[in-house]
This record gives structure tokens, sequence and C-alpha cells, in this order.
């Protein structure tokens, strides 16, 4: 059976909020998101070592279970000075820099999570390449109509790699395909 993924999940995102200036302490912010058509969110307190989430959880008969999670922080020196925050995973204690809401914050491991990209057959991922290629020139996604022509502004050398590349993709394809029927064959007989 095929994992959960982190499409569609509530998150928090440290280095985010970073770049945003909400890392700085005695700061207290709120964070919003929608699922389902329905907005919720959760306000964070940030003391130095760590961020303090508060959030609201709907439980049975519209009544809400208040939840208050401290998450600790990290940080690491960046090469250039300055340095770069890390929420430390409340369940396992790994630096991450996004943690995922399932019922609590965690980390894509300690959930059990996977990206939807990891679930993608082998002969589907040249396809989404293909697709990739075609829409960066300008075209449509579609992988059997004719080649984009060169966008304006673009350099000829760039436009053959990435004519090379969808080559390569599309040949990719065809023998994962190629490779997948000729088993089916065998396990059909």
């Amino acid at each position: 059976m095929a994992k959960a993924t982190v499409e569609g999940l509530r998150f928090i995102d440290v280095q985010d909020w970073h770049r945003r200036g909400l890392l700085k302490s005695r700061k207290w912010f709120f964070c919003s998101w929608q699922s389902n058509r329905v907005k919720s969110g959760l306000f964070v307190g940030v003391e130095s070592q760590r961020v303090v989430l508060f959030h609201l959880i709907p439980g049975p008969g519209r009544k809400y279970q208040r939840f208050r999670e401290p998450v600790y922080l990290d940080f690491s020196p960046c090469h250039y000075g300055g340095e770069r925050p890390w929420f430390l995973c409340p369940s396992c204690n790994r630096r991450v820099v996004v943690l995922y809401f399932c019922g609590y914050f965690g980390c894509r491991r300690c959930h059990g999570l996977a990206y939807k990209s990891q679930q993608v057959s082998k002969w589907e991922r040249p396809v989404h390449r293909i697709r990739q290629i075609r829409t960066r020139l300008g075209g449509r996604p579609d992988i059997l109509g004719p080649f984009p022509p060169k966008p304006p502004r673009m350099r000829w050398s760039t436009y053959q790699r990435l004519e090379s590349e969808e080559l390569k993709a599309q040949l990719e394809h065809l023998t994962a395909m190629g490779a997948d029927l000729s088993r089916l064959e065998k396990s059909a007989l």
C-alpha cells in the first residue's frame, strides 16, 4: 500500500518564517492555512531557543480542543555569516525545515509520509519531465504534439539542450513501458 503524501497537508516552514523576519525573540504571530475550504491556523510565540504553537483542533460536537506544542529550534552557521534555523522534530529530535500536521506536528519520517513524486512509476517520471520541458518552452504539455518552437530571447544552446533532454526522456519512457509490457506478457502466459 502506498504511503500518504505531504501534498495537501498543513505544514509549517521555519526557513520561510526566518526569511520573513518572524523568528525574533518575544514575538507573536498568526500562521493561517486553508484545508477543505475551512480556514484555520495557529498562534506562534517565539522564545530564544524554541517556538510555542497554540492551536485549536475540532473535537466532537462543535467543541474545540486547545493544544500547546513547544518546538525547539537549532541554528547552523552559514558560510558567509548569519545562521540557518531548523526545527527539532518533537518526536525524533531530527533537524528539519518543515513540520507537518497530522493530529500533531512532526517531521515527514515520523508521520510516515512520502512525496508524490516518490510514488510515480518508472515510466511516468519521464512523461513528467517532457511536460515540464514543453511548458517551459511555452508549449502545451501534450507529449504527442509537435515540439514547441524556440521562445524569443532563449539561447539556441539552451533550446537544443532541452530538445535533447526531451528526446532522452522519451526514450526512457518507451524503454520503461516496453519492460512493463514484456513483464505483463510473461505473467499472462
